[in-house]
């Protein structure tokens, strides 16, 4: 390995005081390529080792790792030898190619050998541990599989599907949690759990073998679920702005000869406060031009207030119509215990106002600082206001007992005994958000706050849930409906100066999803789009591309054969398109 940056290829701070005095390493920032083995990860002498083939073309061992899968087997394939050495090739080429092959059939076929595992998404990393294990010929092993058709498209997950068969075949068991639904035709047995989220859900609805299972009530329910999204799709859709042609139209934001990653000179117009969707195949640079390049550039636009901007990355233009660009992404709102729905969604101090405006508290000198928990004066002082102690165990992670002094309540007794309408500050943390709402009736922010989170699907969390505790899927439709919650006070005072809107950008929020709970979460995009904004949502799954306001698709195949556009309308157009790989599967939702 490289002795100066240990293998990373990267110079991090912590590495610069076992660095030689001699060089500016002090000059290089925070996690800066190595520039002594320029982020290749290798000592001199290994850079140095070349393998060559027939063809008369010689590659490093860097090299041959910058190259995809199917590459580095034409390569190996190919390779020239002497006789002597050609016994050890034959005994461990075939097991390497047998093993990259199998990244092809799980849909990583895109992926560099060298890339880092830090910028995989979950369905990435998941995928490469399955290709993994197929490669391991194991047999007699339960797998359990939590989504991995996540970050797939319908084209590659018909290939996955084709590899959970064949570990079937080895021998194996596999238990799969999944809510796509032809990953769920193809199971040879169903369990469903339900009927509905939290405390609602919990309970086996139906048990059996596919078609037995499919044939209950519950089914039953969903295609009329998914009439109900039909029907609220086709009065919702909005159309598409004219000026496409035209530069100088403030109705679209365009990014013209983008260049990043596998991305050359690709031009996309998006049209400004509709819901337009990024689709393509798995690897074809979706991620890449709406994260890599269009949101840096339109930050960049805002900040510096330019209409035109121009960067190796490409040129933008209209950047600057939006006042901020927000990235929803599924990342936890807190790390921490004391993190909460409550405090991420601002109602928390204005719950603790009222308790404040108590004729008790005001006789006690109570403020409202009394009534958090992160501080002294009215918290359990045994647990911090955590409500829970900490067990350290050896060799084992922490575990969590409920606070003796305060039975998991967090507040001191006396801060208990103040009650507002028969509940006391803790009792008003476990209520949840369906329940809020009709607690709050008299007050239009909370009220509707609540109100909101029901109508999301997220009815079910209690104010005080810990936040670490929240899934992807609940983290991302919380952060959509506290962007929403910021709109209540506009739309009660409508004088108020209309702001700029805001541009927001989604990968993939409907992973984890129920079909019912997608229709919630459409619904909040819409609400997203109805108040001015606008919504780029990077997607696979084929309910939200078909109602879409406007679709551009990334393509035509992953990786290096990717990184144009290959088609952008509305999404009419696209099932006449004959280069689009989604079109097909758009067919099939239509009929």
């Amino acid at each position: 390995r490289c002795p100066f940056c240990k293998g990373y290829g990267k110079i991090f701070d912590w590495m610069k005081e076992d660095l030689p005095a001699s060089d500016d390493w002090w000059l290089i920032k925070d996690g800066e390529t190595c520039p002594k083995c320029d982020g290749q990860r290798l000592g001199v002498i290994a850079q140095n080792v070349i393998l060559g083939d027939h063809s008369g073309r010689e590659l490093s061992l860097p090299q041959l790792l910058s190259c995809t899968p199917d590459e580095v087997i034409q390569f190996l394939k190919d390779l020239k030898v002497e006789d002597s050495k050609k016994p050890v090739i034959e005994s461990t080429v075939p097991e390497i190619i047998q093993r990259l092959k199998f990244m092809e059939n799980v849909g990583l076929g895109y992926l560099s050998l060298d890339r880092e595992t830090s910028t995989l998404s979950g369905g990435e990393a998941q995928r490469i541990r399955l290709a993994g294990q197929l490669g391991s010929n194991l047999s007699g092993v339960l797998y359990v599989l939590d989504e991995p058709s996540i970050g797939l498209h319908p084209a590659d997950n018909r290939r996955l599907l084709n590899s959970l068969r064949r570990l079937l075949k080895n021998g194996n068991s596999l238990l799969v949690v999944e809510h796509d639904q032809e990953t769920i035709e193809q199971a040879d047995f169903l369990i469903e759990i339900g009927p509905e989220a939290g405390i609602r859900g919990g309970n086996l609805v139906s048990i059996g073998k596919t078609n037995a299972s499919m044939n209950q009530e519950p089914m039953v329910a969903e295609n009329n679920s998914s009439y109900e999204f039909h029907t609220f799709f086709d009065k919702k859709r909005k159309a598409v702005p004219k000026g496409k042609k035209n530069k100088k139209s403030e109705n679209w934001l365009r990014i013209k000869d983008a260049k990043f990653r596998n991305i050359s000179k690709a031009s996309v117009d998006i049209p400004i406060a509709l819901l337009s969707v990024c689709c393509g195949v798995s690897g074809s640079g979706k991620s890449s031009l709406v994260r890599g390049v269009i949101l840096p550039k339109v930050k960049e636009s805002i900040s510096e207030n330019k209409t035109k901007s121009v960067c190796p990355l490409g040129t933008l233009f209209a950047g600057n119509l939006f006042s901020q660009v927000i990235e929803v992404d599924q990342k936890p709102i807190g790390k921490t215990s004391r993190s909460a729905p409550v405090t991420y969604l601002g109602t928390w101090d204005r719950i603790r106002s009222l308790f404040a405006q108590l004729p008790q508290s005001k006789v006690r000198g109570y403020g409202p600082s009394t009534f958090s928990f992160n501080v002294k004066g009215g918290r359990c002082e045994k647990c911090k206001g955590n409500g829970k102690i900490k067990l350290e165990m050896n060799f084992l992670p922490d575990s969590y007992v409920s606070c003796s002094s305060c039975n998991g309540a967090r507040f001191s007794p006396e801060v208990l005994e103040l009650k507002w309408n028969q509940k006391n500050i803790a009792e008003i943390l476990a209520l949840t958000m369906e329940e809020a709402s009709r607690f709050f009736e008299f007050d239009y922010f909370l009220h509707n706050t609540f109100a909101l989170m029901t109508e999301t699907g997220l009815g079910y969390l209690t104010l005080g849930q810990s936040s670490p505790t929240l899934s992807g899927g609940e983290a991302q439709r919380l952060k959509l409906a506290s962007e929403l919650v910021k709109s209540l006070d506009r739309s009660k005072y409508s004088r108020r100066q209309k702001a700029k809107p805001t541009l927001y950008i989604l990968e993939e929020p409907t992973i984890g999803l129920h079909h019912r709970d997608r229709m919630k979460l459409f619904r909040l995009l819409r609400r997203l789009v109805d108040d001015g904004n606008t919504v780029v949502v990077i997607e696979h799954d084929i309910d939200l591309i078909a109602n879409a306001d406007y679709v551009f698709e990334m393509g035509p195949a992953g990786g290096l054969k990717g990184g144009k556009c290959i088609f952008q309308g509305t999404p009419k157009e696209l099932l006449a398109s004959k280069k689009s790989l989604t079109a097909p599967f758009l067919h099939k939702f239509n009929s």
